[in-house]
């Protein structure tokens, strides 16, 4: 029974975090001496290997965040749609889009395209590669993207710093830029978190 008890919760976990293959085994060791420090009694020799499986499991997420940071963006980018004009004659799907019509873009909608990402309404903090478009591309990139994985990076830092637990105490409340619906920027209005 040990053999699929034991791993079966973190293999689970690690699956749905998008923690790599090659990483499950430790991560699994780590989780086992970090489980021990919920015991009523801990031993004295068994609270130093939990405070260092906590640190170990700490610097692991943080491996994880530049690639996690960019997977959070491609599952729900922070903006959904933009448009442009042809300025030209332009074919798209086999047809052609005459001079001054106006393109909406669905940008969420590429990032959740099965043609370019595997299983796409995953969340896979791991994801490599990730080519999204929630900063857009080309002469039409975000002037302020590196800027905002900078403040994204500084964010999940300190909280990683300061915390043991995020999770939801709530639930979250949109708040639309206009029209009724979330286009083109998404936000949050409210988004109550419990923080340990």
């Amino acid at each position: 029974m040990t053999d699929l008890a034991r791993p079966l919760p973190v293999l689970v976990m690690s699956t749905l975090l998008g923690i790599p293959p090659q990483d499950r085994a430790d991560v699994m060791e780590r989780s086992i001496d970090v489980s021990k420090a919920f015991a009523v009694f801990i031993p004295e020799q068994e609270r130093a290997a939990a405070h260092e499986a906590v640190v170990w499991l700490r610097a692991y997420f943080r491996t994880l965040l530049p690639t996690a940071l960019e997977e959070f963006l491609r599952w729900d980018a922070p903006i959904h749609t933009t448009t442009r004009l042809t300025l030209e004659p332009v074919e798209v799907g086999g047809r052609t889009l005459r001079r001054g019509r106006v393109v909406v873009l669905l940008l969420a909608s590429a990032n959740h395209d099965e043609r370019q990402f595997a299983d796409p309404g995953g969340l896979d903090v791991g994801r490599r590669p990730n080519a999204h478009l929630s900063f857009g591309g080309g002469v039409h990139h975000c002037l302020g993207a590196m800027l905002a994985r900078v403040e994204a990076t500084a964010v999940f830092d300190r909280l990683l710093d300061r915390f043991t637990a995020l999770e939801p105490a709530g639930e979250e409340d949109w708040q639309p830029s206009g029209g009724g619906f979330r286009f083109p920027y998404c936000a949050y209005r409210s988004l109550p978190v419990r923080i340990c």
